[in-house]
């Protein structure tokens, strides 16, 4: 799910007056998807900026669980 081009919601204030309270309503409420996407954005973003790009994939470890057989 995309943000709503037509709603923009900004605020503009100086550091040491941020309370988050804004921050905490605006993520609110995004949907559960919205806020998925902003985190994967966030995380290859960094990954780029890092220079670790090639960790883009899913990790996959294989575990078994239940009893083992002798």
């Amino acid at each position: 799910m995309q943000p709503d081009p037509s709603k923009t919601t900004a605020r503009f204030i100086l550091r040491h007056e941020s309370d988050r309270k804004f921050d905490i309503n605006f993520w609110q409420e995004q949907s559960s998807e919205a806020r998925l996407n902003a985190v994967s954005e966030m995380v290859i973003d960094w990954l780029i900026y890092k220079g670790r790009s090639d960790e883009l994939r899913i990790q996959r470890n294989v575990v078994s669980f239940g009893t083992r057989r002798r």
